[in-house]
């Protein structure tokens, strides 16, 4: 899935810069040093430096507003909750924080599923799945990138695509299927190739969920949601 990559001239820099802003050398709304001037600090070239505040703009740190330069941006990332002990639309827990959910569909496919994707949702040979690749954004923060794989004979043969801005919860209950279990496995994954339509393909850290969703105790969505690290969080809640 992901791999462990060893860290460039850029990605050094771009910690040590991550370092200083968490600091506060530089505060929000404030622009931090031309890249003349850091590439000279770091005594490296001027695009060595561009290629390590690419590093924290994607990542939603800093941003470049012509005419001024580059600024910090609020430090806090958008945290949206996910409970452990079940999986409710994502959201509906981002409405709750008083910001707007957008999911954005990459891809919708319809093929025969892998021998992975088989056993994974219980398929016989030659069954179909349905594959999508969305992203779940916090306003316009980029939370997760989602693999899914659902089983296709649950869908009709005429597919809206605007089913799939919508949660797993609310596709399901358009399907009138109502899930009453789910399998998760949590990972820690390092990877540059993750996600889809970046400049900057440097390693990140993500949390993959790696789960599969049960109705009537068979398999119907397998989904691997890589969340970006740091901006969701998870949490339990606990009797006795």
């Amino acid at each position: 899935m992901g791999r462990t990559d060893v860290l460039t001239l850029p990605d050094r820099l771009a910690q040590d810069l991550r370092r200083r802003l968490s600091e506060g050398e530089w505060t929000t709304g404030q622009a931090i040093p031309a890249e003349t001037a850091l590439a000279s600090a770091y005594a490296v070239s001027r695009n060595t430096i561009r290629e390590a505040i690419s590093r924290l703009v994607t990542e939603g740190q800093l941003r470049i507003q012509r005419g001024i330069g580059t600024i910090v941006r609020p430090p806090a990332a958008p945290q949206a909750p996910m409970g452990m002990g079940h999986f409710d639309s994502l959201t509906e827990s981002i409405k709750e924080q008083g910001r707007t959910p957008r999911i954005e569909l990459h891809k919708l496919e319809r093929r025969e599923a892998t021998a992975e994707e088989a056993q994974k949702l219980a398929l016989p040979d030659g069954a179909r799945v349905l594959y999508t690749e969305r992203a779940i954004y916090s306003d316009d923060d980029l939370l997760s990138y989602g693999y899914d794989r659902y089983v296709d004979s649950l869908f009709p043969e005429v597919i809206d695509e605007l089913l799939f801005s919508m949660s797993f919860v609310d596709i399901f209950e358009r399907l009138g299927v109502r899930t009453d279990r789910t399998e998760v496995e949590y990972h820690a994954v390092l990877s540059s190739t993750i996600g889809w339509g970046r400049s900057n393909r440097a390693p990140q850290l993500y949390v993959l969920l790696d789960r599969v969703h049960y109705a009537q105790d068979r398999p119907v969505f397998h989904a691997q949601t890589y969340c970006v690290e740091g901006r969701n969080r998870i949490y339990t809640s606990s009797s006795r």
